[in-house]
């Protein structure tokens, strides 16, 4: 079930938990296929991944037909999280010791009793979450004329939400939709829909909102030389664990 998750999270006592550098690290290539180097164990602007709180979140209130997630803050190594305790439809939030905001979850509709689907949707979706770069993003920013700092990449989590109209289902399988970036200044803003289905017929969908920092303009060789860095890191880290 939730099994996965145990690895890379450190419980403090029953509503507390922590995440240190090499956790979230780990997290971020094992689980989710992401090498965003802020959730490198030694950069210094080093974050807990937004998809590890997602799936902790998940694994303490239970997976709900609607559920929205705003990740408010980054957070950083070795800090004290404070966990919701209560299962119910509502507002929740994950917070830091002094009370701090960090994730804000509202939940609606009904429960799926099945720990195990819950496990695996969490799962999936990371997976699912982790491919926005270079896939996803890279065309887009091409197709804006813009792109991010090469030296100083910066792509932070907004939000994520679903809706699943059976409460029923047995398997949810996730499929990207559309998506699209809006450019303001130097700041972008990307959206992703997708579609979420059980033994072929759609049974929902979501949406994940990335925002895009320091924005500048399109230049094709700084962008190829950043998205070839990017997967000669994830190759090289997938031929150390073979």
């Amino acid at each position: 079930m939730f099994d996965f998750i145990q690895p890379f999270i450190t419980r403090v006592d029953d509503c507390t938990v922590r995440v240190s550098a090499q956790q979230g690290c780990d997290f971020a290539k094992q689980i989710a296929g992401d090498f965003n180097p802020i959730h490198d164990h030694d950069s210094k602007r080093f974050c807990v991944p937004g998809d590890l709180l997602f799936v902790e979140s998940v694994r303490r209130l239970g997976l709900y037909q609607s559920m929205h997630f705003d990740f408010l803050d980054m957070l950083s190594a070795d800090v004290n999280v404070v966990v919701p305790s209560q299962k119910n439809v509502g507002q929740h939030s994950l917070t830091n010791t002094q009370g701090k905001p960090l994730v804000g979850i509202d939940i609606k509709g009904k429960p799926f009793n099945n720990q195990q689907l819950a496990a695996q949707f969490a799962q999936d979706y990371v997976k699912f979450s982790a491919k926005s770069f270079p896939d996803i993003l890279a065309p887009l920013m091409k197709q804006h004329k813009v792109m991010i700092n090469p030296l100083r990449p910066l792509i932070i989590y907004k939000s994520m939400s679903f809706h699943i109209d059976d409460p029923t289902a047995t398997s949810i399988q996730l499929k990207l939709d559309t998506h699209e970036l809006e450019v303001l200044g130097k700041r972008g803003y990307a959206r992703f829909r997708f579609n979420l289905s059980s033994a072929g017929k759609n049974i929902g969908h979501g949406e994940k909102k990335l925002i895009l920092s320091g924005l500048r303009e399109y230049q094709e060789e700084s962008m190829n030389a950043l998205t070839a860095t990017y997967l000669a890191k994830k190759n090289q880290y997938i031929l150390n664990i073979a």
